[in-house]
């Protein structure tokens, strides 16, 4: 029977077995109507969400709506915070506003989280073409010129008495020489345009109407200015953008942030979403899927990585990294983000002009209305959150980093006012993974370190570690406090079910872990975790005994600073994706279950052991 969802769940779990069906059959398909209610918009409740001028709302405040206390420490608020994106709570700064408070309520942290979001604004370019009254001048000012230069006519004030055909032959040279230069030159190109007028149409696909090119700039004091866009600074990204089969599809011609490929260049600086490629990505999908659902279009598309690489007539190096971005990363994004919002993507092939193969997005009427009820301004989760668990230990880390790029913050020391308390630290408990599960050890911080004495995440060089695989250390798991990074969507066993694969040994629970979950469960022949040669916390060697995974200048992609210890072991999302065959949300999920089965496992066998023989 069709449930309203809009009422509540005892409501239709009442109308369902008033109407015969069994109570468990009732009690699923009422909750399964509720999660999609709020899937689809999370509006039906009464306390609809606040979305910007973009359509997109702050995910950490509608957490915060649904917190159990009214009002409580801003550490214990601001950790029952669930499935939060660090990129939210980072730019949120919510612990260096209501750190100093003694409380904070439920309705400051939503209002708190909803004002701070990035000041994005938008500007739209559509039309325009060349200003013929200065095409005009340039021509007369340089035929004069030529004439001069070439000796048929002594002085400039003489053009007016010249002969026509002078005249003539001197203004074809300077209309033919505008038309090159019009036509390879974009900044002399840009002098003639009329205000307000696109730039790149002519790096797009043939056919198509309604050419626009739509820029999302950060609000404020100018931080940046790229050279595509010398008039108009602060752009985070832009999209330029065709409709295509009369309206019924938005084809999106470019996405692309020069500020955060200038910033992975180490020549910008950071700005909110453009110190991840995938933050950028997914700002501007989110409005080109904002776009499609407002203008009714029945598919989204785009311009295939080797298309665009001879639009730009690229080197072979440049064209790979077209075709990774356009056929690989931004399709993974678009999944991702329609993943998030509930729904199915439903991606088909696509011809564009009959001749080029391209991928599409069908744009339902289901996901059509889950879009204008708006799309979260960060991606949700991630499993290794800035404040979820162990949130002061990332904040710090957090902060002293932003610090290292010019925040011009300082850290305070221990005992002065505002610095963290000893029972704030005690509080704060460590983890690498945020939904789907308590926090991944349920352990206590037994050492309350000093501030001035937190060892900084290893690097190498200029490079950032990224740690994967089992974690060293001279001193147990409980006590040991060890920053680090790791890639967004990693999963950290805990160093209690390490200890119990390895029956007790550490060093053994990590050759199981290895097998167990590692693509390539031999890749550290030269840094065994066995005997004297194993590398630990402090040593110089690569910290903590784990292969580099990555590396990169400070602020690479998806990378998260967490506070681990030693004995645990971190698996890496691709690791987690193979496990869940394909699927990173269904590998957490095993690996959820696999870590509460095995400590159930282990808690029976240690209760069935023999008790100590006495004397």
């Amino acid at each position: 029977m069709p449930l309203n969802p809009k009422a509540s769940v005892s409501h239709n779990i009442s109308e369902m077995v008033h109407a015969g069906h069994p109570q468990n059959q009732a009690v699923a398909a009422a909750l399964n109507v509720a999660r999609n209610a709020k899937a689809m918009g999370g509006a039906e409740d009464g306390n609809p969400r606040q979305l910007n001028s973009m359509g997109l709302y702050s995910q950490a405040a509608e957490v915060a709506k649904s917190l159990p206390q009214a009002r409580g420490t801003p550490q214990q608020m601001v950790a029952s915070l669930k499935g939060i994106k660090q990129d939210e709570l980072t730019n949120s700064n919510v612990m260096g506003t209501f750190g100093n408070q003694p409380y904070v309520t439920r309705d400051q942290l939503v209002q708190h989280f909803q004002k701070s979001l990035p000041n994005i604004e938008e500007k739209q370019i559509k039309g325009g073409g060349i200003d013929e009254n200065r095409k005009k001048n340039w021509i007369l000012k340089n035929a004069i010129d030529s004439a001069v230069n070439t000796g048929d006519i002594d002085h400039s004030r003489d053009w007016d008495d010249a002969d026509n055909d002078v005249k003539n032959w001197h203004i074809e040279i300077a209309n033919n020489e505008f038309n090159k230069n019009y036509a390879y030159d974009d900044s002399f190109k840009d002098n003639f345009l009329k205000e307000n007028a696109t730039k790149y149409e002519k790096y797009t696909i043939p056919n198509g109407t309604d050419y626009r090119e739509l820029l999302l700039k950060l609000k404020g004091s100018p931080l940046y200015r790229s050279s595509h866009w010398e008039n108009d600074p602060n752009v985070v990204v832009h999209l330029r953008m065709k409709n295509r089969d009369e309206g019924k599809t938005l084809h999106l011609e470019e996405l692309q942030s020069d500020w955060g490929q200038d910033y992975r260049k180490s020549e910008a600086e950071p700005a909110p979403y453009i110190t991840s490629t995938n933050s950028w990505t997914d700002l501007g999908l989110k409005r080109a899927l904002i776009e499609a659902a407002k203008g009714g279009h029945e598919r989204l598309t785009w311009t295939p990585g080797l298309y665009q690489a001879k639009l730009y007539n690229l080197s072979d190096e440049k064209q790979q990294g077209m075709k990774g971005y356009y056929d690989n990363i931004l399709p993974s994004r678009l999944q991702d983000i329609i993943k998030r919002l509930g729904h199915e993507p439903k991606f088909e092939p696509y011809n564009i002009n009959n001749e080029i193969p391209a991928q599409s997005l069908r744009i339902t009427p289901e996901l059509r209305q889950t879009i204008l009820k708006g799309i979260s301004a960060f991606e949700r989760g991630g499993y290794v959150p800035y404040a979820t668990g162990g949130g002061l230990y990332a904040n710090i880390h957090a902060k002293q980093e932003r610090i290292a790029h010019g925040s011009h913050e300082h850290m305070r020391r221990p005992g002065v006012k505002g610095a963290p308390t000893a029972e704030a630290f005690r509080a704060s408990e460590r983890t690498a993974k945020a939904e789907g599960g308590d926090f991944s050890n349920n352990q206590k911080l037994r050492q309350i370190p000093q501030l001035n004495h937190l060892q900084p995440a290893p690097t190498m060089g200029n490079k950032v570690i990224v740690h994967e695989g089992p974690i060293h250390s001279p001193v147990a798991g409980r006590t040991d406090h060890l920053p680090m990074h790791v890639k967004s969507g990693s999963y950290v066993i805990p160093a209690d079910i390490i200890g119990a694969m390895g029956e007790g040994n550490t060093m053994a629970g990590f050759k199981v872990a290895r097998r167990m979950f590692s693509s390539n469960p031999y890749f550290q022949k030269s840094m065994s975790p066995y005997g004297s040669s194993s590398p630990i916390y402090n040593s110089d060697e690569k910290p903590y005994g784990a292969r580099a995974a990555g590396g990169g200048t400070p602020g690479n992609d998806d990378l998260v600073p967490i506070v681990a210890a030693g004995g645990e072991y971190v698996i890496s999302p691709q690791d987690v994706t193979r496990l869940g065959e394909g699927d990173i949300d269904k590998g957490h999920k095993l690996l959820d279950s696999f870590v509460t089965k095995y400590r159930k496992k282990t808690i029976k066998v240690l209760q069935n052991l023999p008790g100590p023989k006495r004397d």
